[in-house]
């Protein structure tokens, strides 16, 4: 009977909260992060238009755009939790422990939809079906695993106190070091993915570009320290040509730039059918500090 007793002793939890760390390191990491999150951010947008990441360039201006971007989701995401910690709070401990994985998880697809809106459905609706396999996970699967436990409530509640008993890669991290270093890692991979996510859809949502009238037209992508990155366009079909062209701007101060709407702007699905359409990108006598580059544009 001692044996059994031993045997059915909960599993204790000796996670330590604490993270010794100084505040001259703290601070330290937080200009790191401010950082790598807007590197993050630029690559996200380069990405789109295939910019060489050896180009980007963390400025300023680029630090402040980002967090003013950030700082509008965070207001939306404190509403969403606001809204969410006061569901939770209207329900049976049990089902609200069950469903706080599912508004986890939900936290992915409203990045997308916060970012990218309801009309680009096919960039979170995977995501959405992620999160509905977690909630059968959570509500349907103690069905077939507690089959011995009577009512609902209770075939959840068990289900719960047996994924606490289990020892688990994520369990044993927190006991190792912690619950502050874990939390601090998962912020962390939240920001990475918040700040990606936000320069792609930057770069996809834009309107505005400055263009440079010269034959044939470049549209200007970003913009680099001094470094203008362009490429051609197809004002018709909105299409980006296949070449980068750099242009100086200490070079040739006098280069008139115009902002237009003209986008936004995507990136031909076929190469070699588009590129029939579109303008080829050669260097001319009215812009003779643009450079042609072999860079494809994908």
């Amino acid at each position: 009977m001692e044996k059994e007793k031993q045997l059915k002793k909960p599993r204790e939890n000796k996670t330590n909260t604490k993270f010794p760390i100084s505040e001259g390191i703290f601070l330290g990491l937080i200009s790191a992060s401010a950082y790598f999150f807007t590197y993050t951010y630029e690559r996200g947008y380069a990405g789109y238009f295939n910019i060489p990441t050896e180009l980007i360039t963390v400025s300023l201006n680029t630090t402040l755009l980002f967090f003013t971007i950030i700082f509008g989701f965070f207001g939306f995401l404190f509403i969403f939790l606001d809204i969410s910690t006061t569901l939770l709070k209207g329900l049976n401990p049990i089902i609200a422990k069950t469903v706080l994985p599912v508004f986890i998880t939900l936290f992915l697809p409203l990045i997308y939809i916060y970012f990218f809106g309801l009309i680009e459905w096919s960039r979170w609706m995977a995501l959405l079906i992620f999160c509905l396999i977690i909630a059968f996970i959570q509500f349907i699967f103690p069905l077939l695993t507690q089959r011995k436990v009577r009512g609902y409530i209770n075939k959840l509640a068990a289900q719960l106190e047996a994924d606490r008993q289990n020892v688990n890669f994520p369990s044993l991290l927190a006991d190792w070091f912690g619950l502050n270093p874990i939390i601090f890692l998962l912020l962390f991979i939240f920001g990475y993915f918040v700040a990606s996510t936000a320069g792609l859809a930057e770069a996809v949502k834009k309107t505005d570009f400055l263009v440079i009238h010269s034959n044939p037209e470049v549209v200007v992508l970003r913009i680099y320290n001094d470094l203008a990155i362009g490429a051609s366009f197809n004002r018709t079909t909105k299409e980006l040509g296949d070449e980068f062209t750099f242009t100086s701007i200490k070079q040739d101060p006098n280069i008139v730039f115009e902002l237009e709407s003209i986008g936004p702007l995507t990136r031909p699905d076929n190469r070699q059918s588009s590129s029939n359409n579109l303008p080829a990108t050669t260097p001319s006598p009215s812009t003779p500090n643009t450079i042609q580059t072999t860079t494809p544009i994908p």
